[in-house]
């Protein structure tokens, strides 16, 4: 099994949202990772889909939602998400299971494989749970972190070309 990585240092954006907390973890043996922005009370979203191949779970163009799962892993990264919402469910505890107590998780992945990775490690269940445990408020590791641990750009044309790229974001308080 992966050794789970859920500490970072490096540049960060900070920032002071009441409510939100942000956690990242990853699988240096893929590389690869995800990033997890979970909200204390959830928050209704709209999304807007592009790329080649997208995949997503619940993203589709409005939804309400407790948590954002991003990750690597091309479609077998949607397992982070699912690790994600059983965290949530955990937390909430299992007295009881009506359908506004199942946790709104939405999520999307990238394909990371390529530009030197091609072992078959992707970011299941336990690391989109790790992820969300080590959710903290106020901090944002930007770069080749959680979801963009080995994102890569310009590869349309061919692999090849690919260059390495990472999670980035701003912020308008």
């Amino acid at each position: 099994m992966p050794t789970t990585a859920t500490t970072f240092d490096g540049p960060a954006l900070t920032f002071d949202i009441p409510g939100l907390s942000v956690g990242v973890a990853e699988y240096e043996e893929g590389p690869t990772g995800c990033t997890v922005f979970a909200f204390e009370r959830g928050v209704p979203f709209v999304s807007d889909i592009r790329g080649g191949s997208p995949g997503t779970v619940r993203a589709d163009k409005t939804g309400f939602a407790r948590a954002f799962c991003f990750a690597g892993g091309s479609l077998l990264g949607l397992e982070a998400v699912a690790g994600v919402a059983s965290a949530l469910f955990d937390r909430r505890g299992h007295d009881r299971v009506l359908w506004t107590d199942i946790p709104a998780v939405a999520g999307a992945i990238i394909f990371d494989f390529g530009l030197g990775r091609s072992n078959g490690i992707y970011p299941d269940a336990a690391l989109g749970r790790a992820a969300l445990e080590s959710a903290v408020p106020g901090w944002f590791p930007v770069g080749r972190h959680g979801a963009g641990r080995n994102a890569t750009v310009g590869k349309a044309i061919s692999l090849e070309m690919g260059e390495a790229g990472g999670q980035g974001g701003a912020i308008r308080e």
